[in-house]
């Protein structure tokens, strides 16, 4: 286990690498009602811990959550970012209200997946392709990437003045981060976003970023490879794991697994749940 840090609860899912900006208050007790939030207190107190703070997040998997670094604060806001994926214990309620210090044990890729030759060349491959898939379709105009939870509503995540926003927005040629980097920036629903943060392969990852945008954007050439896995449904801000913050302000049109069968599915690795479709796929 590692060292013992603060722990709060996020409404949604982030995943590593992302810039996270927490809206301070003067006390934990509104930190519930407001999303994306945290104490001065326990700001104060990740700053005594080296920046460090424990997360947990909705998932099917209540003992994964993240782990975030401090990089900047104001007195408004607190910047982090998303470092690493990480195996919590079981908590209390009153652990989670109170900021209470958990143990934690830092959580990596397979080892077997991602230093085996051959998964080596296909992560490398699918990365390229990726890279030329997103540069591709946000060119012409069918694609956007924004980092912004349209799941709790625009207006409480304005990450703007996080002072890694204009670093963030270029693509990493490392293929692990990759394959966060892409799905955080797709408007996906709470649940697929938590199958990326739980797939332990950045194969996996990658090869689902990949197949979504072509999902999204309509690729007719291969639709193969993706059709039989995504279907379009509406996802409302009920029916949302995070739901039960009721933060969102709107429907959203969404993209699921496919229930119509026809041999498809999702690899046991990470079962799909669904990729929310924006007005700005067109």
């Amino acid at each position: 286990m590692s060292k013992r840090l603060a722990i709060v609860r996020l409404p949604t899912v982030v995943l590593p690498t992302s810039p996270v900006s927490l809206r301070v208050l003067p006390s934990a007790r509104a930190c519930p009602d407001v999303p994306l939030s945290i104490s001065s207190a326990l700001v104060a107190k990740c700053e005594t811990d080296g920046g460090g703070l424990l997360a947990t997040v909705p998932s099917a998997e209540p003992s994964l959550g993240v782990r975030l670094q401090l990089v900047g604060r104001t007195d408004a806001l607190a910047h982090f970012v998303v470092a690493d994926r990480v195996r919590l214990p079981a908590l209390a309620e009153r652990d989670l209200v109170a900021g209470a210090p958990v143990e934690h044990e830092l959580l990596a890729d397979r080892a077997e997946l991602e230093t085996h030759p051959e998964q080596i060349e296909r992560r490398a491959e699918e990365a390229v392709l990726a890279r030329q898939l997103v540069d591709q379709e946000v060119r012409s105009g069918k694609l956007a990437l924004d980092l912004g939870f349209d799941e709790l509503g625009v207006e409480h995540a304005d990450f703007c003045r996080h002072p890694s926003w204009a670093a963030s927005k270029v693509l990493p040629r490392d293929a692990s981060a990759l394959s966060f980097w892409i799905p955080a920036r797709l408007p996906l629903t709470t649940q697929l976003k938590a199958r990326f943060l739980h797939a332990f392969s950045s194969l996996w990852r990658l090869q689902t970023a990949v197949d979504a945008i072509r999902f999204l954007c309509a690729d007719p050439v291969h639709d193969k490879r993706y059709r039989h896995r995504f279907e379009r449904i509406v996802d409302t801000p009920a029916t949302d794991v995070c739901a039960r913050f009721q933060f969102a302000s709107r429907p959203r049109v969404t993209i699921g697994v496919s229930t119509s069968g026809g041999g498809g599915g999702v690899p046991a690795i990470g079962r799909i749940d669904g990729v929310a479709l924006d007005a700005r796929f067109r």
